[in-house]
């Protein structure tokens, strides 16, 4: 006797196409493939979405930093898209951008002021002694304040990652952002020369005819003051000091904020003064 299976199966004497193959391909090859395609749609929906919900740039908040860029005498000359685009003000094998690219420079924006109030004198240690720096002494018959230097002001948002002593930033970075300042600064003069009239005012004038592009560092001193926290923004202010025929002298400051803009107390981080000279011919 047929089962009821059978019974109710009209169709199962009919004639079947032959079966083939399922053509997947299982191979190592395969797997491996499929696992990265679907990796790559994560990284691109990753990076879609960062796009989208990006925060903005650590500087972007700073209000001191935003009172130096609207200052109508100032101008901005870098940022961090800047730093890290190829070409550009600085090469691409520069210590700086290799930084920025690696996530150890987490934002960065230089402001140029042809004429910004003096740094303060520089405090006077027992038993130190004379310093490269003729900075002005507290007690100049003009008072410091009244008078100007052209100025560059070079802001860091830095990392975690950038440390000597654990959460201190170290004492080589700190110099190497005073010397890079110096650096902007001496290009920025040559370019202010340039487009100046004939008649160039104060520190312009002081550096006429110098091939200022040329100059490079041939005494760096640095005195550090306080250890300077690492994830923290910090500002270098370096100002032109005078000059001596080829001798270009500059003196600046590592702190927390800059002198006088905006409401809020500098901390002082480190000094340094250095001597620039331009080559013969």
């Amino acid at each position: 006797m047929a089962s009821l299976v059978e019974m109710f199966e009209p169709w199962r004497d009919l004639p079947r196409q032959p079966e083939e193959p399922l053509d997947i391909d299982i191979s190592l090859g395969a797997i491996l493939s499929a696992a990265a395609g679907t990796v790559l749609e994560s990284e691109l929906a990753h990076r879609l979405s960062a796009l989208v919900h990006r925060a903005p740039p650590p500087l972007a908040s700073v209000p001191w930093l935003r009172d130096l860029e609207t200052n109508p005498q100032n101008a901005t000359v870098l940022d961090r898209a800047g730093l890290t685009r190829k070409g550009g003000l600085l090469p691409d094998d520069h210590l700086f951008k290799s930084m920025a690219r690696n996530g150890l420079l987490r934002d960065n924006v230089v402001v140029w002021s042809p004429a910004h109030t003096l740094l303060p004198p520089v405090p006077v240690r027992p038993g130190s002694t004379a310093n490269l720096s003729k900075s002005p002494s507290a007690d100049s018959t003009d008072s410091a304040a009244a008078r100007t230097a052209a100025t560059v002001f070079n802001v860091y948002a830095l990392a975690g990652d950038v440390c000597g002593h654990p959460g201190v930033v170290h004492g080589g970075l700190s110099s190497a952002i005073i010397d890079e300042t110096f650096g902007y600064l001496l290009f920025l003069l040559a370019g202010a020369v340039e487009g100046a009239q004939a008649s160039a005012p104060g520190d312009l004038e002081a550096v006429k005819g110098l091939a200022l592009k040329t100059a490079m560092t041939a005494h760096l001193e640095v005195d550090f003051v306080k250890p300077l926290p690492n994830d923290s923004i910090v500002a270098c202010v370096a100002q032109l000091e005078r000059v001596e025929g080829r001798k270009v002298y500059f003196r600046a400051e590592l702190l927390s904020r800059p002198h006088g803009v905006g409401a809020g107390v500098a901390t002082v981080y480190s000094r340094g003064s250095a001597l620039f000279v331009v080559p013969r011919g």
